[in-house]
């Protein structure tokens, strides 16, 4: 087969929408060793990906691939933009579908290499964050920064804050407020043993101490946070509550993730393990596991639907899950993630939706490298602050 006729039956397996003759030539093709690491380099190259294709199987590839493809419908009334659609479901599948292995283990670890396309780095920096203490001093956590005070430690990677029992040396609640800026991430765990990841672009207040007998409060001001929260029968029975301008979350003890972001227009809170009572100035909702309340920012009114847990909550390991979401969407976490500026040339990219997953860890150059050369874009403009896409 010649090259460009190669690559596209590449293109067309690793979206799902490969046909069975498609199938036939690419095993066929594969039976050559060289042709193995001729795949294995264009994959790599351009999804970001490693592929072993040493037992490459057809008939069970056909059946996977042609079982996906008819649960979607007759291919005869696929239009051009459809077919635009499946080529952007294979630009940077991180998690491509038919048995290509994810670059980026749900514990965190690496299972491939990717290539290194430049040299600059634009890897975001996963620890950074502004602490800023009762007396309105700021103190800037990272890059080997060690913070003590009263009841508390800092370095680079978390923050925590000793048990209850040092409640007696404050004489009044003293409220700190922990931010984290656009490319940062953090961990700190609470007086009472609980635990919160932040993201990129969060801020978070929080007593120094919790009070015996009182409820435990926090305000998530904006942002998201992941939260493993200390049961109330380890803390005299209080209960655990997370505060924003729209809504409240009540807890005794479980682990749930939630998204307040200010740019949009809605709350999203999703139950890993564990009850929570989610009530706005409209509405309530006693959620169950697997569910998340998406809380409109402007009526308080709430919808409920099941989720992928795990899609949710893996930026906690440095991961971003998208799943029909659109370029727009995505960018605008890549912009918090790698503290950027995201500007469309071209407005009709905004709308293009896309599946699989990000490692934080990639560099923006790749991404947007892979971007382009799969034609999802004709064009990036990349500088220090701003990337235009055209």
């Amino acid at each position: 087969m010649k090259s460009d006729k190669v690559k596209r039956i590449i293109v067309r397996y690793l979206s799902n929408t490969a046909t069975k003759e498609d199938l036939n030539k690419l095993s066929l093709w594969l039976s050559n060793d060289s042709n193995k690491k001729e795949f294995q380099d264009f994959v790599k190259t351009h999804y970001l990906v490693a592929h072993s294709f040493d037992n490459f199987d057809t008939n069970n590839e056909i059946d996977k691939v042609l079982s996906i493809i008819s649960s979607k419908g007759s291919r005869k009334g696929w239009t051009k933009k459809y077919f635009r659609y499946s080529y952007a479901v294979a630009f940077l599948i991180l998690a491509l579908m038919v048995s290509v292995p994810f670059v980026f283990n749900f514990n965190g670890s690496e299972v491939n290499d990717f290539p290194i396309v430049y040299e600059e780095t634009s890897v975001p920096d996963n620890n950074d964050a502004i602490l800023t203490t009762g007396d309105g001093t700021e103190v800037i956590l990272g890059n080997g920064v060690k913070y003590s005070n009263i009841g508390v430690k800092g370095d680079e990677e978390k923050i925590v804050y000793n048990s209850e029992s040092d409640a007696d040396n404050y004489k009044e609640d003293v409220f700190n407020y922990l931010t984290i800026p656009r490319g940062g991430q953090y961990y700190i765990e609470m007086s009472d043993d609980t635990k919160i990841w932040l993201n990129s672009e969060s801020k978070i207040k929080f007593p120094v101490v919790f009070k015996k007998g009182q409820p435990r409060i926090v305000e998530l001001l904006y942002g998201e946070a992941y939260f493993e929260v200390s049961p109330s029968s380890e803390n005299n029975g209080s209960e655990f509550i997370v505060k924003n301008a729209i809504q409240e979350v009540t807890v005794l003890g479980t682990i749930f993730n939630i998204k307040a972001y200010k740019d949009d227009r809605s709350i999203y809170t999703t139950l890993v393990e564990g009850r929570v009572n989610v009530t706005s100035a409209s509405d309530f909702y006693e959620m169950e596991p697997k569910e998340q309340v998406r809380t409109n920012v402007n009526l308080g009114a709430m919808t409920i639907r099941k989720v992928n847990v795990d899609n949710e909550v893996s930026w906690k390991w440095g991961v971003y899950n998208f799943k029909g979401q659109s370029l727009k969407e995505i960018m605008k976490v890549i912009s918090r993630w790698y503290d950027i500026d995201v500007i469309f040339l071209n407005k009709e990219l905004e709308d293009q939706k896309f599946v699989g997953k990000i490692n934080r860890n990639f560099k923006l150059e790749d991404i947007l490298s892979t971007m382009k050369s799969t034609e999802i874009i004709n064009t990036f403009e990349l500088t220090d602050s701003t990337v235009k896409l055209r």
